[in-house]
């Protein structure tokens, strides 16, 4: 590629303490290319593979949205506000790619000097990627994180591989905390495993890696990720809560309406209907129900055969009080029962 940068004055970049020197100046827009691992379309080099085209990249930058708005912008003040910022190694862009897709546009439409040549600060091709990666971390996972979470996630997956550093020093180096940062990477890794590359289906698919039922069932059965896929995928679920909130309360629900769910001989929406009807959204008919699978462990009385001393003393206190108001409960609810009915 021919370089048409013509540079002007330089300025300097901090980063972790690094000091990167800048070229400064202005280039041919149809010489800077958009980077392919840029997060916001991370997702198209996944799905169709590293020979995407410039052009299906222009298009996805294009249909995620606000290129148009920002073009109007432009044109409205007559250049850009903000350099673009590229990386000299292969003149691709690392700050500034929905910027190049409004300028493109703009002079596909007025193909003047004016908007061929836009401002451009230029880093050094010697400077590495760690470096550039630290910079794109600290501005949009800090900063004024305008990346969406798959994207967020996308490069979090991949800063770890690159770096094979563990999920504690990635959290550290990027302000973040350490369950946040696995959450995300776990999730990513999981849509690639499942060839789901839809950014907008990442919420579907977190709470699978933090809701205790759905990660309980992701543990016990390996295919229920398979099949929550197969229902986002079709439609069944409409939004991200659907999975979060109501597949939850389907698993906490009577074994047979969790079972015709999971064998789909029930769909979500009749099975959640069902469940709520069973009471799985009453407080404290769910507390009984939890209080009754405690009781029921093996573990637990296993546990309690193993107290001695004024443990075993409290145990015993403790059950008798437990005994006591269940029994005060349980007949007040058989009178009231029966006052129903009658």
């Amino acid at each position: 590629m021919i370089n048409s940068f013509v540079q002007e004055s330089t300025t300097s970049l901090e980063i972790r303490k690094n000091i990167i020197t800048l070229k400064v100046g202005k280039m041919d827009i149809t010489d800077i290319l958009f980077w392919k691992n840029n997060p916001r379309t991370h997702h198209l080099t996944r799905e169709y593979g590293e020979d995407i085209s410039q052009e299906n990249l222009m298009q996805a930058l294009v249909d995620i949205g606000e290129v148009d708005e920002l073009a109007k912008r432009i044109l409205n003040d007559g250049r850009i506000n903000e350099p673009i910022l590229v990386w000299e190694n292969g003149f691709v862009v690392v700050e500034g790619n929905r910027r190049l897709a409004a300028c493109k546009k703009i002079y596909e439409k007025y193909p003047t000097e004016n908007w061929r040549y836009v401002p451009t600060q230029l880093i050094s091709k010697e400077t590495p990627i760690e470096i550039i990666n630290m910079y794109l971390g600290d501005i949009h996972l800090i900063g004024k994180k305008d990346w969406k979470p798959y994207n967020q996630a996308a490069f979090l997956n991949d800063t770890k591989d690159a770096r094979k550093i563990n999920y504690k020093e990635l959290a550290t180096e990027f302000n973040m905390k350490e369950p946040d940062v696995k959450k995300k990477i776990l999730t990513y890794k999981f849509m690639q495993e499942q060839k789901e590359f839809d950014p907008e289906r990442y919420n579907y698919y977190e709470c699978l890696f933090t809701n205790k039922e759905l990660k309980e069932q992701m543990q016990a059965e390996p295919d229920f990720g398979t099949f929550i896929v197969k229902k986002v995928r079709s439609g069944e679920f409409k939004e991200a809560r659907d999975v979060r909130d109501g597949v939850s309360k389907i698993l906490k629900s009577k074994k047979d309406i969790k079972k015709r769910f999971l064998n789909e001989e029930l769909p979500y929406k009749d099975a959640i209907t069902i469940a709520k009807e069973k009471g799985v959204d009453n407080y404290e008919l769910t507390k009984i129900r939890d209080f009754h699978g405690v009781l029921k462990e093996v573990d637990t009385k296993k546990h309690l055969k193993n107290l001695r001393g004024t443990n075993l003393d409290d145990a015993i206190f403790g059950l008798e009080k437990i005994a006591s108001s269940s029994g005060s409960l349980l007949k007040m609810l058989k009178e009231l029962k029966e006052s129903l009915n009658n």
